[in-house]
């Protein structure tokens, strides 16, 4: 499957006086793939999402975006191809109503009435919102307000979504709410990117996983052999491994034992009973 992607060489400052924020970017991106954007705050996270959708235009490097039909898009055309859902939800919301706010990018479209009604009744269905469609977004709580964040995205079926902090002051159910909200259109056959400090979504959703460090790509490869191999590079760069992750690396280096790609409770369990 060939790359609709591609970042090589990519660098960005916000002022001609100041240092870069992104430093010889490289990396590409299939279609379908879950990814995991991490690394500290001042890596270059969000700056390098910004470039992708669109919202900050880069001077150095390159970054290609190429679509369906085959066509390298313009800055200008990413956005029709690329859905950001923000860290703070409230920073999307415009409407009054649940209904209307996932409504509205369909109404800037021209799209028929009746066929938004179908289409947005569908989409709080699979999101689990339709019982709060007539309530003002700024009434629910603010895991409900990140799914009407996304909900909002999805709805306009893009190639691309990038989510930046989807689990961000949530309890562990309403952030698996969340992010099996970001599964449905992945299995749909979106891209999806999220941005993310919680070690434990990472483990739970990413298929793999890239870590900035200063503006540059430290690591980049599948989830299982971030956490399991890169064990050294991970400590040298602060970043903690899951819990059970770290159990099983311990358990395998003072016993001998080859755990392999432990990343969740049910991984260990399976390999220590059998």
């Amino acid at each position: 499957m060939s790359s609709f992607i591609k970042v090589k060489d990519l660098c960005y400052r916000y002022r001609q006086n100041m240092d870069n924020v992104l430093e010889g970017v490289n990396f590409e991106i299939e279609r379908g793939e879950f990814i995991a954007l991490v690394g500290h705050n001042g890596s270059g996270k969000t700056t390098l999402a910004k470039i992708i959708v669109g919202l900050l235009e880069h001077k150095e490097g390159i970054y290609q975006f190429t679509s369906r039909e085959g066509k390298v898009l313009s800055r200008r055309e990413l956005r029709k191809k690329i859905g950001m859902v923000s860290q703070e939800p409230n920073n999307q919301i415009l409407e009054s109503t649940v209904f209307k706010e996932v409504a509205y990018g369909l109404r800037e479209k021209g799209m028929a009435e009746p066929e938004i009604n179908d289409i947005v009744e569908d989409i709080l269905h699979k999101m689990n919102l339709y019982h709060v469609r007539k309530r003002h977004p700024y009434l629910l709580s603010r895991g409900q307000r990140k799914r009407v964040a996304l909900a909002s995205i999805v709805v306009l079926e893009p190639e691309l979504i990038i989510c930046d902090e989807p689990t961000a002051a949530l309890d562990y159910s309403s952030s698996t709410t969340v992010m099996e909200s970001l599964v449905k259109p992945w299995k749909q056959g979106a891209t999806i990117i999220f941005i993310t400090h919680d070690v434990k979504i990472v483990a739970e959703y990413a298929q793999r996983t890239i870590l900035l460090n200063k503006g540059q790509v430290a690591i980049d490869t599948d989830v299982r052999s971030f956490f399991m191999d890169h064990h050294d590079e991970l400590e040298e760069h602060n970043f903690i491994t899951p819990q059970i992750t770290e159990l099983a690396n311990r358990l395998n280096r003072v016993t001998g034992r080859k755990l392999a790609s432990v990343l969740r409770v049910s991984d260990f369990v399976d390999q220590v009973v059998n």
